[in-house]
C-alpha cells in the first residue's frame, strides 16, 4: 500500500533531521558523547568519584580563575541530569539533533563548531562575571561562587537562535519571543538580577542572534569585494564591459 504523500514528506523530513556519521559527523559524535559521557558518570562510577569529576569540570568563579580551559571544555562534555526531563529533551532533541544538525547541514562543520564554542565560552565568561558582581552586590549568596555549572546548554542556545533564519517567516518570532519567555518561566530572580544559569542562557541567544548576523553580512558581501580578489580595481568609474573571471560564469559570494 502506498503511502500518502504528506505523510511520505513527513517521513523523509523525519529521516533526513536525524543525525547520522555521514550527514552529520559532528552532531551525531557530540550526541553519542554526551549520552555515553552521562551513562559513565552517573551510573558507572563510584558516586564520589563522579562528583569529583564534576566539581573538576564546572565552571565555577575559582576555576575559571585558576584553570579556565579545562573548566571551559570539560565543562561541555557532560549532560546535567536528570537525563529523563524537559531541559534534557530541549538540549538534546531540538536543540543539539535538530538545530545543529540543520546548522551543521546548511552551513557545514566550521560553522557549527564556531556558533556553539562561542556561545558557550561567550555565556560562560558572562556568568562569571555576573556571579562576582552579584555577590558584591548582595544579591547572589557566597555559595554561588562554587556552585555546579556545567553541560552543553550555553552552546545549543546559541545554536537554536541561529536556526531563526531557517524557519518560516512567520515562524521566527515565534521562535525567539517563546524560548526566552521559556527561559524567563525558569528563571528565579534575586532582586533586578534572575539566576546565573538563567543569564547565560539569555547571553547565549544574543550570541546566537550575533551569528545570524554575522553570517547574513558574510552571505551578502557586495560583489566588488570578490572581485577584487581576481585585481578589479576597488574604486573608479564603472565600466561599460562586464568583468570576466576565468572559469566563473559569474563572481559571488
Amino acid at each position: 500500500m502506498q503511502k500518502p504523500k504528506n505523510l511520505q514528506s513527513v517521513s523523509a523530513w523525519i529521516t533526513r533531521a536525524i543525525p547520522t556519521p555521514r550527514r552529520t559527523p559532528i552532531t551525531f559524535s557530540y550526541l553519542t558523547l554526551l549520552c555515553v559521557g552521562y551513562y559513565i558518570v552517573y551510573k558507572v562510577v563510584p558516586v564520589d568519584m563522579g562528583r569529583r569529576f564534576l566539581i573538576s569540570i564546572s565552571t565555577t568563579v575559582p576555576a575559571m580563575q585558576s584553570r579556565p580551559l579545562i573548566a571551559l571544555i570539560g565543562s561541555m562534555l557532560v549532560l546535567t541530569p536528570p537525563l529523563w526531563s524537559i531541559s534534557s529533551f530541549m538540549t538534546l532533541v531540538v536543540g543539539i539533533a535538530w538545530c545543529m544538525g540543520a546548522i551543521e547541514r546548511r552551513h557545514g562543520t566550521s560553522i557549527c563548531v564556531a556558533a556553539f564554542v562561542a556561545g558557550h565560552v561567550g555565556a560562560t565568561l558572562i556568568t562569571t562575571g555576573v556571579k562576582i558582581v552579584g555577590i558584591s552586590a548582595h544579591f547572589y549568596n557566597a555559595p554561588v561562587l562554587r556552585e555546579y555549572d556545567f553541560g552543553p546548554s550555553y552552546g545549543t542556545v546559541a545554536i537554536m537562535a541561529l536556526t531563526i533564519p531557517l524557519l518560516p517567516s512567520l515562524a521566527r518570532p515565534v521562535w525567539l519571543l517563546g524560548g526566552i519567555s521559556y527561559l524567563l518561566y525558569l528563571a528565579t530572580w534575586y532582586g533586578p538580577i534572575p539566576d546565573f544559569t538563567t543569564v547565560g542562557h539569555l547571553s547565549a541567544v544574543v550570541i546566537g542572534l550575533a551569528c545570524v548576523a554575522a553570517l547574513h553580512r558574510r552571505n551578502n558581501r557586495p560583489i566588488t569585494r570578490d572581485m577584487n580578489k581576481f585585481g578589479a580595481p576597488a574604486s573608479g568609474p564603472p565600466s561599460t564591459h562586464k568583468a570576466e573571471v576565468p572559469g566563473r560564469e559569474s563572481a559571488h559570494t
